[in-house]
């Protein structure tokens, strides 16, 4: 099922941005964790969000639906701990429509990636065409509004931008998937707006590899690496060609590099790769038939196998690639 689909892939990536629906009365100093207020204020940005004892992300449950916990989430002036910071906040007719649908969930990818780039000072992250989500910064699916809050009549949608998965350290904050990819991070104090051209954030952001085949295990940018994955993508019908595909996901690595040509003069490697197919992951050449209702994914990585990225490629300019040999 696409939506299924959809919200399995952004917590792959790593993270969430994750949008909430509804509208607020004062909004009182929250510190901590502590116990939510009976109504949950509206979310202001810059405001972070708690979690009240079940935690602030919903779960799937065993028939695969997925529940949001029921009064799980605040917000509030950031102190003591936290579970993101809200990077948006939008109301009527701003608001993304019929949020539980395929183009709901698009829509929702691209309003919170869009207000993420905008709350760290970043590139605009999302593409046209083949909805590339930056792995990076990914979003969240839609979960329904806190019951108290939505039987306040209150009517709104927030994008929380949540921790980096990496701590500064160099060690994995959050847990870690059996395939090898990072699960939900965990609490933090460190605030994040304008903080992209900081290269130790985007490092803890990043989602390399520690091999140059698409299904490596995740490794922290900061150590040596062969590749770094960008971008999911995914589309319904009709697909996208191969061309187009491709291309796409070279201006996804032109923006997140920020240079004009991401390979660095042939230093770097491009590649697309098709992805929940049959002998997948299938890189995409010039006559590959891309099928509908597909998702593919987008990487860099090193031309020379005798060398390895030492860091992130995110946001290297005009800058020299951070490479060394093996």
């Amino acid at each position: 099922m696409q939506t299924r689909r959809l919200a399995s892939v952004t917590v792959l990536a790593v993270a969430a941005l994750v949008v909430s629906i509804g509208v607020g009365l004062s909004r009182p100093q929250i510190v901590g964790v502590a116990s939510p207020p009976m109504v949950s204020p509206v979310p202001a940005v810059g405001d972070c969000v708690f979690a009240g004892e079940d935690g602030p992300w919903g779960r799937w449950d065993e028939q695969g639906t997925f529940r949001e916990n029921p009064f799980a989430r605040h917000y509030g002036t950031c102190a003591g701990q936290w579970f993101g910071e809200v990077s948006a906040v939008r109301t009527g007719a701003a608001m993304a429509k019929n949020l539980t649908s395929d183009e709901g969930l698009a829509a929702a990818d691209a309003i919170c990636s869009a207000a993420a780039a905008e709350y760290l000072g970043a590139p605009n992250l999302t593409t046209p065409r083949t909805r590339w989500q930056a792995t990076a910064l990914p979003t969240g699916s839609p979960v329904g509004p806190d019951p108290r809050q939505s039987a306040a009549g209150q009517s709104w949608q927030a994008c929380i931008l949540t921790p980096p998965l990496w701590g500064a350290d160099g060690q994995m904050a959050g847990a870690q998937t059996a395939d090898g990819f990072a699960g939900l991070p965990r609490p933090s104090d460190e605030r994040l707006r304008g903080r992209w051209a900081d290269p130790v954030l985007r490092n803890r952001y990043g989602q390399c590899q520690n091999s140059a085949v698409g299904t490596g295990e995740a490794v922290f940018c900061g150590s040596p690496h062969d590749a770094e994955w960008l971008g999911l993508g995914w589309w319904s019908s009709p697909a996208p060609t191969a061309d187009e595909l491709r291309q796409s996901c070279t201006d996804l690595a032109s923006r997140l590099l920020q240079r004009p040509d991401p390979t660095a003069g042939g230093v770097l490697t491009v590649e697309t790769s098709l992805i929940g197919v049959a002998g997948s992951p299938e890189i995409v050449g010039p006559d590959t038939d891309v099928p509908p209702s597909a998702s593919g994914q987008c990487r860099v990585l090193v031309a020379d196998p005798a060398s390895v990225l030492t860091s992130t490629v995110l946001g290297i300019g005009d800058g020299a690639v951070p490479l060394s040999r093996r």
